[in-house]
């Protein structure tokens, strides 16, 4: 068996169903494997970065085994970003890339980079095959340590080896399964217990981690009457639909999810690793638990870091637990707020002004998508809107570039989300600046015939960006764009496009997508002069604001 055939069969047995990427002639064993396996299918698409922002969206919605490849020199480097956000956010992906003849390694040969060392940084696992007899263990290696690591693994394949002869039996290739779960000690339970007992104002901030334990964090707040803050990644675990949760917290959070945090005398942070200190609480006694325990503590100090599987910790606290009396009494006062937000987001959200809020669409979005809908969103203030604005139900799922942050994630994210769930409703959520980088791989998902949605909230302008500019107290500077009119690029392509400026006219398009059967492209013209208000001001960025605004009237 070639050694390309053992590459490809090996992906095939962890479960991966489509490999994303561009043809080039380091690879062209591999294109020939795939086309001869009935099983895994080649999605060809317009940039190596779309191909690995793809696979990584599949990985991240899924959990399972995702594979993008790119040829020698460029092809391999298109990869990079889309694989930096699979790394970033604990998505399993194996990215294989092509290389120069073996016998020009190491010569400066046309189109050789080393893409071993280039690729150890993002990589839990990097290689390069140097022959037959190496490549069955380094592609096993490459697929147990992504899908255990919950990264990326690389391995970069010369073209000559790739054609070789290897020994290869795929009835002894390994199946990975996952262990027991990672119980906490007893005297951290203990600990824990004692000071839930002593807590009159108890709060949980919940991350990725709880996505297997959605259930019991819900049963263990009420238990403790504790409010539920949580991440933006969390999304789709647990929302302010859910009678306890109170939104998030952070730059894109909700007024109830700071107050929570803010106020709390306990945090008790389950299977998250925030990044952000100052939104941490100043005095509290914080706990966290994570199955990583490199990850404990390095945010903010902590009074106690468990090691544990957030389902089993719950296991053990909730057992005999007595929280304190007045611990009713914080979280109908964190409600309180939640409720008053809510009130005022329902104001803002049925507006129809022209041109049109922001939040006005992104709530359209959400009443009319169906009841297990996939949200894709870009990065920008389409993140703003997203985080508050679009209220995830339990069968729903969200998916975003977080710890990255790429812009550009939406698009080739919704590609692969939509391959991952066939019959389900996926939309791309996006800016105007976000979408245009890789608006070219709309022509994909026309080609693969993958009716996606893709939402463009139109400010003809990198919003986000220039309310950072304005935060340090300067005025915009090379924030306006210049776009095309997507909706007739959308047609070009082969896509349904719609250019919406009026509140009548999203209403109309968002209640006919139920009969879609290719992608759909609606460019709606918002707001651009629409305020993106925190959760909280602090005094300094308040008064560069301002200064900021004085700067741009002046000039």
């Amino acid at each position: 068996m070639k050694v390309a055939d053992v590459v490809v069969e090996t992906l095939e047995h962890f479960g991966v169903k489509q490999i994303f990427g561009i043809p080039g002639d380091a690879i062209n064993n591999i294109m020939e494997s795939v086309r001869q396996h009935e099983n895994i299918d080649f999605i060809q698409v317009k940039h190596e970065e779309s191909g690995a922002f793809a696979a990584g969206a599949q990985a991240k919605l899924t959990g399972k085994l995702s594979a993008c490849v790119g040829t020698s020199g460029p092809g391999a480097l298109h990869l990079l970003n889309g694989l930096y956000d699979a790394a970033m956010d604990g998505a399993p992906v194996v990215a294989i890339t092509g290389q120069v003849e073996s016998q020009y390694v190491g010569s400066d040969y046309h189109q050789e980079v080393n893409l071993e060392s280039l690729f150890k940084d993002v990589a839990v696992y990097s290689t390069r095959v140097s022959s037959a007899e190496q490549a069955v263990s380094a592609i096993i290696d490459a697929c147990r340590v992504a899908q255990t690591k919950r990264g990326v693994s690389h391995i970069t394949i010369s073209s000559d080896i790739a054609g070789q002869t290897a020994k290869f039996d795929s009835s002894r290739l390994p199946s990975i399964m996952t262990g027991e779960e990672l119980a906490p000690s007893d005297d951290a339970v203990d600990q824990l217990k004692q000071w839930i007992g002593e807590s009159r104002k108890t709060a949980l901030l919940v991350g990725r981690g709880c996505k297997d334990a959605r259930s019991e964090v819900i049963t263990f707040a009420e238990q403790i009457r504790a409010p539920i803050v949580r991440t933006l990644p969390a999304k789709d675990i647990i929302d302010e639909t859910e009678a306890l949760c109170v939104g998030g917290t952070g730059l894109l959070g909700d007024k109830a999810g700071v107050a929570a945090i803010d106020k709390c005398d306990l945090l008790i942070m389950l299977g998250t690793d925030f990044p952000y200190a100052d939104f941490y609480p100043e005095h509290a006694t914080i706990v966290q638990i994570d199955t990583k325990a490199h990850r404990l503590g390095r945010r903010h100090d902590i009074s106690l870091g468990v090691q544990a599987d957030v389902k089993a910790f719950i296991k053990r606290v909730s057992d005999n637990l007595e929280p304190h009396s007045d611990a009713e009494k914080f979280c109908r006062d964190i409600l309180a707020i939640k409720a008053k937000e809510l009130e005022k987001k329902r104001r803002d959200e049925e507006e129809k002004s022209q041109p049109l809020s922001p939040k006005y669409v992104m709530n359209q979005v959400a009443r009319t998508a169906d009841s297990d809908s996939v949200f894709v969103v870009d990065t920008g203030t389409i993140d703003v809107w997203a985080a508050r604005h679009l209220p995830v139900q339990n069968q729903q799922r969200f998916t975003l570039s977080s710890n990255l942050g790429s812009m550009a994630y939406s698009l080739p994210g919704a590609i692969g989300a939509q391959l991952s769930y066939p019959n389900k409703q996926v939309y791309a959520l996006t800016g105007d600046g976000g979408f245009a980088m890789l608006m070219p791989d709309l022509i994909t998902a026309v080609r693969y015939e993958l009716p996606i949605i893709v939402v463009i909230f139109n400010n003809q302008k990198l919003g986000f960006i220039e309310l950072e500019q304005n935060a340090e107290g300067n005025p915009k500077s090379g924030t306006s764009i210049t776009n095309p009119n997507f909706a007739a690029i959308a047609e070009s392509c082969g896509a349904s496009g719609y250019s919406v400026s009026t509140s009548d006219e999203l209403h109309q398009i968002l209640s006919t997508l139920t009969t879609t059967n290719k992608p759909v492209v609606i460019d709606v013209r918002v707001n651009p002069d629409e305020l993106v208000m925190p959760p909280k001001i602090p005094v300094k960025d308040a008064i560069n604001f301002g200064v900021a605004k004085i700067k741009e009237f002046m000039s």
